[in-house]
C-alpha cells in the first residue's frame, strides 16, 4: 500500500509532464504573434505564459522524476486532473488581462469558459487583438480533446495513464491508451482541418474559417464576430458549421468504427440512433414553434429551427437568432435540450445521452417486468462502441446519483441567478447553458454582469466540464489527506 507522501509525489510527477506538454502547446499563439508582427506586450503575454507552465512543470518533473508510478489510484488521477484543469486555466489568465485589458475575474471567466468549451464571454471581440482572438479559439479546441488526452497522445513510455484518460471522459476502445489517444487526435485534427477548408471555399474569411472550425469540432461556440454566426447570414457557411458541430458532439470511439470498416457496429450503437431521433424531433418542435412567431415564413424558421437546436444539442453555442425573443414554450425547450447535451466521450457537455438513454431503457425494462411474464422479459441491455453491454442495478445508481446531482446544481445555480435580479426562465436558460458547457445566452453574461454572478457561472462551467465526481473526489482527497496529515502531526508532539 502506497504511503501519502508517495501518492503526492507521483500525482506531482505527473501533472509536471502534462503542465509541460500544455505549456509546449501555448507556443502557437506566440509562434502567431510574431508571424503577424503584433505589438510587443502580445508577444510579452504569450511568452510570459509558456515560462510559468514550462518552468513549473519541469520543476515538479525534475523533483520527483524518481517517483515513477506504476499504478495511479483514481483519487490521484482526479487529483492529478483537477489541478491540471484549475492551475492552467489559472495561468490562461495572463493574455486576457494584459491584452483584453479586464480583471482577473473577468480573465478567469473567459479562460474558464474557453478550456471547458463553454464559450460565454464578456469581452467584445470586435476590439481585441487577432492573437487574443485565436487564443480563445485555440483553447477551446485543445480544452475539446482535453488536457490529459494531449499529453497522452504526445508522450511515450508513460505508464499508469489510463486513469487519467478515463477521468476526462475518454473511452479506452484500442488495448493501448497511447495508441487511442494518438488515434483520436488525428481525427480531431482531420476535422479541423477538413472543416477550415470547407469553410474557406464557401466564402468565409481564413483567419475566421480557421478560429471557427476550432471551435466547432470542440463544440465550444467562441467567434470572432459579435453576431456569431449570424453574422455571416450565410446558409452554405450554417450547413458547415452544423456538419463540424455534430462531428465534434458524436462518440470519437465510434469513428474508430467506422475507420476499422464496422459500418453495422456503428449503426448499432444505441447512442447514435438515440442522437438522430432526439435531433430530428426536436428540430421538427422548434421550428413549429419559430412560425407565425418570430419568423412569419416556413423556410425561415426550419432554417434557424434546425440550427439552434443542432447547436444547442452538440452544446456548441453558435447562434443566428436572438435569444431573448424566444418565447416562454421555446426558452423551456432549449433548457431541456442542453441538459440532455451530446454524446459521452465527445467533446459536448450536458447530462449526456447516454445516461439519458439508460434511464430510458430502464423505465421501459422496469414495466415489461410488471406487465409481462417473466419467460418474454430479454436482459436489459445497450449497444456501445465496444459491443452489447448488461445493465445492471449499480450502473443504474451511478447514473440516478449524477442526474440528480446535475439537476440540484442547475437549480441552485440558477437560484443564485435570481437573486441578482434576473427572471426565473431566464436565470435557468443561462445556467443550463453554463453547466452544459454551451454558451448560449439571453444576455444575463455580459461585460456588466455582477462579481457573483460572474464566479457562479466561471464554478458552474468547471463543474459542467469534468462532470462533478473527479472534483469531489479530488477536493474529498485534499480534506482527507489534510486531516490525515494534521493527525499524523499531533499524534507524534
Amino acid at each position: 500500500m502506497k504511503s501519502l507522501k508517495q501518492e503526492y509525489r507521483e500525482t506531482l510527477r505527473v501533472l509536471g509532464i502534462i503542465l509541460m506538454f500544455v505549456g509546449a502547446a501555448f507556443l502557437l499563439p506566440l509562434i502567431y504573434v510574431v508571424v503577424d508582427r503584433e505589438p510587443g506586450v502580445s508577444y510579452m503575454a504569450f511568452l510570459s505564459m509558456v515560462l510559468i507552465m514550462e518552468s513549473v512543470g519541469l520543476g515538479l518533473y525534475m523533483i520527483f522524476k524518481k517517483n515513477h508510478p506504476n499504478v495511479l489510484t483514481y483519487q490521484q488521477g482526479a487529483l492529478t486532473v483537477f489541478i491540471a484543469w484549475l492551475f492552467t486555466a489559472i495561468v490562461s489568465t495572463i493574455p486576457f488581462m494584459m491584452l483584453g485589458d479586464t480583471s482577473f475575474s473577468k480573465a478567469f471567466f473567459e479562460s474558464m469558459s474557453g478550456w471547458t468549451t463553454t464559450g460565454l464571454s464578456q469581452l467584445d471581440v470586435t476590439v481585441l487583438d487577432r492573437s487574443l482572438l485565436f487564443f480563445r479559439s485555440l483553447i477551446q479546441f485543445f480544452g475539446g480533446f482535453g488536457l490529459v488526452a494531449l499529453m497522452v497522445s504526445s508522450i511515450i513510455g508513460i505508464r499508469s495513464v489510463s486513469t487519467l484518460y478515463e477521468s476526462e471522459g475518454h473511452d479506452k476502445v484500442l488495448p493501448n491508451i497511447k495508441k487511442t489517444a494518438q488515434t483520436l487526435f488525428i481525427i480531431y485534427i482531420t476535422y479541423f482541418l477538413a472543416g477550415t477548408l470547407l469553410y474557406v471555399i464557401v466564402g468565409m474569411p481564413f483567419f475566421d474559417s480557421i478560429n471557427h472550425s476550432m471551435s466547432a469540432i470542440s463544440t465550444g461556440g467562441f467567434s470572432v464576430k459579435s453576431a456569431s454566426i449570424g453574422a455571416y447570414d450565410s446558409i452554405p457557411i450554417e450547413v458547415v458549421t452544423i456538419i463540424l458541430m455534430i462531428l465534434g458532439s458524436i462518440n470519437f470511439s465510434a469513428y474508430i468504427l467506422l475507420m476499422s470498416g464496422k459500418f453495422k457496429q456503428f449503426i448499432a450503437v444505441t447512442e447514435n440512433k438515440f442522437m438522430l431521433v432526439w435531433l430530428i424531433a426536436l428540430s421538427i418542435i422548434v421550428t413549429i414553434l419559430l412560425v407565425g412567431g418570430i419568423y412569419p415564413s416556413m423556410s425561415t424558421s426550419l432554417r434557424h429551427g434546425i440550427f439552434e437546436s443542432v447547436s444547442a444539442i452538440t452544446t456548441t453555442g453558435y447562434a443566428i437568432s436572438d435569444y431573448t425573443l424566444f418565447s416562454g414554450s421555446l426558452i423551456f425547450i432549449f433548457v431541456l435540450i442542453m441538459i440532455v447535451g451530446g454524446q459521452s466521450g465527445s467533446t459536448s457537455g450536458g447530462v449526456k445521452m447516454t445516461r439519458i438513454n439508460l434511464l430510458r431503457k430502464n423505465i421501459v425494462y422496469n414495466l415489461k417486468k410488471v406487465f409481462q411474464p417473466k419467460n418474454l422479459i430479454t436482459e436489459n441491455e445497450i449497444t456501445t462502441t465496444s459491443g452489447k453491454q448488461l445493465v445492471h442495478k449499480d450502473d443504474m445508481n451511478e447514473q440516478y446519483n449524477y442526474i440528480v446531482l446535475y439537476m440540484a446544481t442547475l437549480f441552485f445555480g440558477s437560484f443564485i441567478l435570481t437573486t441578482q435580479g434576473h427572471a426565473l426562465s431566464a436565470s435557468l436558460f443561462e445556467y443550463a447553458s453554463t453547466l452544459g458547457t454551451v454558451g448560449l445566452s439571453v444576455n444575463i453574461v455580459s461585460s456588466t454582469m455582477s462579481t457573483l454572478t460572474t464566479w457562479v457561472i466561471t464554478l458552474g462551467m468547471f463543474l459542467g466540464r469534468l462532470e462533478f465526481t473527479v472534483i469531489l473526489v479530488a477536493i474529498l482527497k485534499l480534506f482527507r489527506d489534510g486531516s490525515s496529515g494534521l493527525k499524523g502531526r499531533f499524534s507524534r508532539t
